[in-house]
């Protein structure tokens, strides 16, 4: 997940609102302001402590801030009251990381004017850098009671809401920040965010859809639509996405990084590594070593896969899909016991988790243990009860346990929540093919790869559909359209082995058989194909 990662840019990364302010502008923005009477049209004669405040501003409007604190810090000294120069000071304090200072500022500004509701936003920043949760939000409201139509207090209020994972409320805030000012890209980003981890997937793809329509001429939009596309498992949007994205702004290399990513998920992993090597990306950071290594694991190379994963463990930077990730590399590698303490220690350190209790979900089902699956994926449920991955796992649990009606009721909710979740479908597709109803189990396989067009898995069931209905050439020819798209797609060389050995070809079957084993050394049939090449000696 979401799309938060990755997908968020905490509140702690906003910038302080910073606007060109004058004596005059600042007056303006007081309840108390009135007008100055004019009774003469000769100039005022300039104060050092203005001098010093308008020089600042211009060292300011060049970015020289280091020079422009020293010239507000000298307009303070000759007029230590001058709240235009304590605004702006405290501004660029809290840029520069001085934060205590900032604070102490934005508290004088406000004991000589209550009603300055800019100071109260900027210091609503300054508390949540600070972890004041609860001061920053007193702050926030206290600036929206002076103006009520601010739109980046009300996007703060959001976010800080989004944090803390209170979805539905922050989306209320989103709202009236989108009302006030319709074109306002941060909050509609904020707000798909939000949607998407309350389990409002349809209205989250929607919102998303129009940001990439509405602001088009920002590659960041794709860039964001693309992430979404991702966990909503629809790839080849996450592609068309990430294409406009790189050709709109062709050097940025979190593009290309999550461009890798849809591409490794959608079956096309050598595009992958390609994109990879264009990214111009720092090898040596964490996030390009952690998608490496997603890319050689979904490729099915667990050894590069863990060697890209332990170099970035060594950073030792806590990220919920690196613990996801890894674990289930652990897992499949048949290190179960580091894959119980990467999770345990994933958890540890992002509490509750959707990622990672999902990942450990996928292990204990693999392990047979349903009621350990039920329980991970319940504490998903919990904060998103429309979890289309959960509902997922949950549903194959209850296949297992001959629970059959309610898991066809699960994965049909699982559908709902995201057509693009082609293994819920594939898992559905392959009751009815126990059930023998061929023509329910074709028209759901068929809808699944209308979706997902390059995903091999859905061939291998398509084949075993036309290859139970006795069409063993139009099985035959599935199962290697599959292999087409993925070479070591295993299950698919085990029922072209089966095909093989049921047409007494005994030498073909072993040497699919054999390709089996290679790919899949402990896989699900790895007994029963060496008992078979054993016996046909």
């Amino acid at each position: 997940m979401i799309l938060l990662k990755k997908a968020f840019i905490l509140i702690l990364s906003i910038l302080i609102f910073i606007i060109p302010f004058s004596e005059e502008a600042y007056a303006k923005k007081s309840k108390n302001y009135k007008p100055a009477k004019q009774t003469s049209t000769k100039k005022v004669k300039q104060t050092p402590a203005m001098k010093n405040y308008e020089e600042g501003c211009s060292y300011e409007k060049l970015g020289l801030v280091d020079k422009a604190i020293e010239f507000f810090e000298l307009a303070l000294k000759e007029d230590p009251k001058m709240i235009a120069a304590q605004f702006r000071l405290a501004s660029l304090y809290d840029i520069k990381g001085k934060l205590q200072d900032s604070k102490k500022l934005y508290q004088q500004i406000l004991s000589q004017d209550k009603t300055f509701y800019l100071a109260y936003n900027n210091l609503g920043i300054v508390e949540y850098k600070f972890g004041n949760k609860d001061a920053a939000m007193r702050n926030w409201i206290e600036s929206l009671k002076y103006d009520p139509n601010q739109e980046e207090v009300y996007n703060n209020i959001g976010m800080s809401l989004l944090i803390d994972e209170k979805f539905e409320q922050s989306i209320k805030y989103f709202d009236q920040a989108l009302k006030i000012k319709p074109l306002f890209q941060d909050a509609a980003k904020n707000r798909a965010y939000a949607l998407l981890h309350s389990g409002q997937y349809k209205e989250a793809d929607e919102q998303l859809s129009k940001n990439s329509k509405v602001f088009s001429y920002n590659p960041y939009s794709y860039y964001n639509y693309a992430c979404f596309c991702r966990e909503y498992h629809n790839y080849s949007a996450g592609i068309r996405n990430m294409d406009i994205a790189t050709k709109k702004k062709s050097n940025e290399p979190i593009f290309y990084l999550e461009y890798a990513l849809n591409l490794a998920y959608n079956g096309e992993y050598d595009e992958a590594l390609q994109k990879m090597s264009e990214s111009k990306a720092n090898p040596e950071s964490f996030e390009y070593k952690k998608i490496m290594g997603r890319i050689y694991q979904l490729k099915g190379d667990y050894d590069q896969a863990l060697s890209f994963y332990l170099k970035a463990q060594a950073q030792k930077i806590a990220n919920a899909d690196f613990y996801a990730w890894f674990g289930t590399l652990y897992s499949e590698m048949k290190f179960d016991s580091k894959a119980q303490e990467t999770w345990t220690e994933g958890l540890a350190k992002i509490k509750n988790s959707p990622n990672i209790y999902l990942a450990r979900a996928e292990y204990k089902y693999k392990k047979a243990d349903y009621s350990g699956a039920i329980a991970d994926t319940n504490t998903v449920l919990s904060k998103n009860p429309n979890s289309f991955e959960a509902l997922g796992i949950q549903a194959k649990c209850l296949q297992k346990q001959k629970q059959t009606q309610q898991a066809i009721e699960l994965f049909d909710k699982a559908i709902d929540k995201c057509p693009y979740y082609y293994e819920a479908f594939d898992s559905l597709a392959q009751i009815y093919l126990e059930q023998k109803d061929f023509k329910k189990a074709s028209e759901i396989i068929s809808n699944a790869i209308e979706s997902n067009p390059k995903q091999a898995a859905l061939y291998c069931t398509l084949g075993r559909i036309y290859f139970d209905m006795g069409n063993q050439p139009q099985a035959i020819r599935a199962w290697m359209d599959g292999l087409a798209l993925n070479g070591s797609c295993a299950p698919i060389y085990y029922n072209l082995g089966r095909a093989s050995e049921l047409s007494d070809d005994m030498d073909e079957a072993k040497r699919y058989y054999n390709i089996y084993l290679k790919h899949a050394p402990d896989g699900e049939y790895a007994d029963q194909v060496r008992r078979k090449i054993m016996n046909s000696k």
